[in-house]
């Protein structure tokens, strides 16, 4: 969002605006949407509402702040359109209302960056400039447990399903370390060899991809079919010749 930023005084009124489409805002919520701050992280659970706020503070701006521009961005057309979609039906539920305009003369160009997330992995931009970016970025760290919302037999459900690395990296906004799983708690599952009594077939599968990752498991499906799983790799952004398979 580019605009001058705003005195406390003319700051939009995005909570009573939240409130009038009928959503209450969770304390985290309220923290962002009356944030001034220049730049702001969130890394948020999934079923948080990251996305819900991060609209309707976009909305807000280009409403009572005269000159913005909004401008989303994901790395997939879906999110943004999704998001867009968001903004869209936020803004007829309101009633369509008019946007405030400013002269080229009175408009200030100083830029506004938010960035919202679920952790995956530790890599990419938003894990270096949550763990890294020091000052500049207004962190704001939203897990399930800050969720009332989200029952907590429905988080077991989950834990149980996932696995505890995935589950933290999910709902508890912790940047699980991914290179080299394939699955989560992969390694509590692979044998380091199989017995030769059981004899069996050599089998494995592979999973072609460069930016959505390469991932190769492999192991020994004996007599009784059952599969002991002896490998794994895992790997983005590399070409197949250095993947060192």
């Amino acid at each position: 969002m580019s605009h001058t930023p705003s005195s406390p005084r003319s700051r939009p009124p995005a909570v009573p605006v939240m409130r009038k489409l009928g959503l209450e805002p969770d304390p985290w919520q309220t923290e962002v949407l009356e944030s001034a701050h220049p730049r702001l992280l969130l890394n948020c659970c999934r079923q948080a509402g990251k996305s819900t706020v991060v609209a309707l503070l976009g909305l807000v701006e280009a409403i009572w702040v005269p000159g913005t521009r909004v401008i989303l961005l994901s790395r997939s057309h879906r999110q943004s359109t999704e998001l867009f979609r968001i903004v869209v039906d936020f803004y007829l539920r309101l009633g369509s209302p008019l946007l405030e305009r400013r002269t080229a003369h009175e408009a200030v160009c100083s830029g506004r960056l938010i960035c919202l997330s679920t952790p995956y992995g530790k890599r990419g931009f938003f894990h270096d400039a949550w763990a890294c970016g020091g000052d500049d970025w207004l962190r704001i760290e939203v897990p399930a447990a800050r969720i009332a919302r989200i029952p907590p037999h429905f988080l077991e459900e989950e834990r149980r399903a996932l696995g505890e690395s995935w589950f933290r990296q999910e709902y508890c906004c912790s940047f699980e370390a991914m290179e080299g799983l394939v699955y989560p708690d992969f390694a509590r599952c692979v044998v380091p060899a199989v017995p030769v009594s059981l004899g069996g077939k050599q089998v494995g599968g592979i999973d072609f991809g460069f930016r959505n990752p390469f991932a190769a498991v492999w192991g020994t499906l004996d007599g009784d079919g059952v599969l002991w799983r002896t490998g794994e790799h895992y790997s983005r952004g590399k070409p197949l010749f250095r993947l060192n398979l």
